[in-house]
């Protein structure tokens, strides 16, 4: 049920990559382990489930996935009476503050202006066209409780060092933003299971990466606008001797292949 209801965040029509959706359940806690099978394996067999119930509209050559409008509806109406999730939008721009988890879909202003909120749980962004610099700071110390902040596809270019207040954080995306550097302080997020960081500019991880023991995917890659042979090329992203100590960790791309190879490194 909860995986269910967890679609409403989404924007009308919005197609989202299973993986995605996968490891975002996952950091919630929506996913019981099972004998003999990743955290990862359940939830495929989840959206399977969903996908077969016809609650889930699945592009399979795509790897993506969306809700029919309505069941969206239904989704949200559900969500809101149970304070599941909110959509914060120029249609609905009241902030419910007893909301557990809030999907923002227009300006944030009137979420930045809440404080001492206790209840919210996950922040998401979607089509927020304007992300002044001091928003995420702000947004980081209004809820200091998150497990999930997914900034993919934001206007962003700076991450604040306060994200690594976020103790509870499981799941933390700036895929597709223009941010250049990884704060050290994201070291302090000692329950960190997911770090997407495709397509930013990060070209060098910091080396407080190898203390998120519990970090099962890191996920970087580095655009470069060098061509090779008229071909774009991506680059690998830099990451530093001692990663190999991250005993959790299922997935790793993309990497610079000379700085993970070098000699006595432990990877």
């Amino acid at each position: 049920k909860s995986c269910f209801l967890y679609l409403g965040i989404l924007p009308e029509d919005y197609y989202i990559s299973g993986g995605r959706l996968i490891r975002l359940w996952i950091a919630e806690g929506f996913v019981k382990e099972q004998k003999g099978k990743t955290l990862e394996e359940v939830a495929e067999e989840y959206l399977t489930d969903l996908i077969h119930r016809s609650l889930v509209v699945s592009d399979r050559e795509a790897g993506t996935c969306r809700v029919h409008d309505l069941v969206r509806e239904i989704i949200l109406s559900k969500s809101e009476e149970l304070s599941f999730c909110q959509v914060l939008s120029e249609a609905n721009p009241i902030f419910d503050p007893q909301t557990r988890r809030l999907s923002i879909h227009t300006s944030m202003d009137n979420v930045l202006e809440i404080t001492g909120n206790s209840h919210n749980r996950s922040v998401f962004l979607f089509r927020v066209n304007q992300l002044p610099e001091s928003s995420v700071g702000r947004l980081v110390s209004n809820f200091k409780l998150l497990k999930v902040l997914d900034l993919e596809d934001a206007p962003l270019d700076f991450l604040p060092e306060e994200v690594g207040n976020l103790f509870h954080l499981r799941y933390l995306s700036v895929k597709n933003s223009k941010i250049k550097i990884i704060p050290k302080s994201i070291g302090k997020l000692h329950n960190l299971q997911t770090l997407d960081m495709r397509q930013c500019a990060v070209s060098e991880l910091p080396v407080e990466i190898n203390r998120l023991h519990k970090l099962r995917h890191l996920m970087t890659r580095y655009p470069n606008d060098e061509t090779d042979y008229g071909f774009h090329c991506e680059r690998g992203v830099k990451i530093q001797k001692g990663i190999g100590h991250l005993q959790e960790l299922q997935t790793l791309c993309d990497v610079e292949a000379r700085s993970a190879l070098s000699k006595n490194w432990k990877i």
